[in-house]
C-alpha cells in the first residue's frame, strides 16, 4: 500500500515538474564557438509544429559538454537577440531565460502569415561576435502552417480574411462617395448652366416684348 502512494506521489511530482518547464521541440543542433568554448545550440519553434495566429515563441538552448556533462549556458540574454524574418519583413525580438530551464531562451512570437521564417541569432559573447542563422525551410524545423490545416469540421475565416473584406468595403465606400462628389459637381453645374440659359432667355423675351410694345406706339 506504501509503495502504491510512493508511486502516486512520484507521478503527480513529475507532472508537476515537468509542466513548470518551458521545453522545446526544436531539431536544428548546431555547434557555435563563444569565447574560446565550444558549444551546442538547439534552435526552433517553442511550439511545434507552428501554427498562423498561434502565440508561440522563438527557442534557443545553449550548452556546453565538459568532462561528460551537460552544462547549461547563462546569461545570454545579455548579449544576444533574434531576428525573425518572413516575406522579407523583420523583427528584432528581445531573449529571456525560460522559466526554470537554464541553457533555455525564449522570445515571444506570433506568426501571422505561412511559411518560411528565418531566425537570425547575433549579438557580442565575450569578446566573440556571434551571427548565427536558422532557416526552417531546410527542414530541420518547422515552417509555419495555416491554422485552416487543423481545424475541423469548419473553417472560420482568419483575421488577414477579416481585414481584407474591411479593405474591400471600405474601397468600395471611398468610389461610391467619389462617384456621389462627382454626380454632384455634375448637378451643380447643370443647374448653373441651366440658370444662366433661363436668365438669357427671360432677357431676350423682355426685349421682344419691349420692341413689341415700341413698335405699336403710334407715330
Amino acid at each position: 500500500m506504501m509503495k502504491g502512494w510512493a508511486y502516486l506521489t512520484l507521478t503527480i511530482a513529475a507532472i508537476l515538474l515537468l509542466s513548470s518547464v518551458e521545453t522545446t521541440s526544436a531539431h536544428e543542433h548546431r555547434h557555435v564557438k563563444m569565447g574560446g568554448k565550444e558549444t551546442e545550440w538547439v534552435v526552433g519553434w517553442y511550439v511545434e509544429p507552428a501554427f498562423v495566429d498561434q502565440p508561440n515563441k522563438v527557442s534557443l538552448r545553449v550548452v556546453i559538454e565538459q568532462e561528460g556533462q551537460t552544462i547549461p549556458v547563462t546569461g545570454l540574454e545579455k548579449f544576444l537577440r533574434v531576428e525573425v524574418t518572413t516575406g522579407g519583413k523583420s523583427v528584432t525580438l528581445d531573449l529571456r531565460p525560460a522559466f526554470r530551464d537554464p541553457g533555455h531562451y525564449v522570445a515571444d512570437i506570433m506568426p501571422t502569415v505561412p511559411g518560411t521564417y528565418i531566425f537570425r541569432f547575433f549579438g557580442t559573447v565575450n569578446g566573440t561576435s556571434v551571427n548565427e542563422t536558422f532557416d526552417c525551410s531546410q527542414g530541420h524545423f518547422d515552417c509555419v502552417k495555416p491554422l485552416s490545416s487543423i481545424q475541423f469540421p469548419e473553417t472560420p475565416p482568419t483575421s488577414r480574411d477579416v481585414q481584407n473584406a474591411l479593405n474591400s468595403i471600405n474601397s468600395k465606400l471611398q468610389q461610391l462617395d467619389d462617384s456621389l462628389t462627382s454626380l454632384m459637381s455634375t448637378a451643380d453645374n447643370a443647374l448653373l448652366l441651366g440658370a444662366g440659359g433661363l436668365a438669357a432667355g427671360i432677357a431676350g423675351l423682355l426685349v421682344a416684348i419691349f420692341a413689341l410694345r415700341k413698335s405699336r406706339r403710334p407715330g
